[in-house]
């Protein structure tokens, strides 16, 4: 099986192969966006947790506000001991 040769190949071929690249490309580049947004988020979340406990906010409260499950936020709140 010859692999796909850029060089060589027709000028269709070549503008087919460019523009599924592009797509790959820029499917990534949203992807890692996206991923990046969501892995911030959720850090910024974490340190308000962690300033909430440290000025001794209840945990339920705490679950309220953002939406994080209580034993999570325990187990953070054990971290900090």
């Amino acid at each position: 099986m010859e692999l796909y040769n850029k060089e060589n190949a027709s000028p269709t071929s070549k503008n087919a192969f460019d523009l599924e690249w592009e797509k790959g490309v820029q499917q990534g580049l949203e992807q890692g966006l996206e991923q990046g947004l969501e892995q911030g988020l959720e850090q910024g979340v974490k340190k308000v947790v962690v300033e909430m406990l440290r000025k001794g906010t209840p945990v339920d409260f705490i679950a309220e506000v953002t939406h994080l499950a209580k034993e999570e936020i325990e187990k953070m709140r054990e971290m900090l001991q």
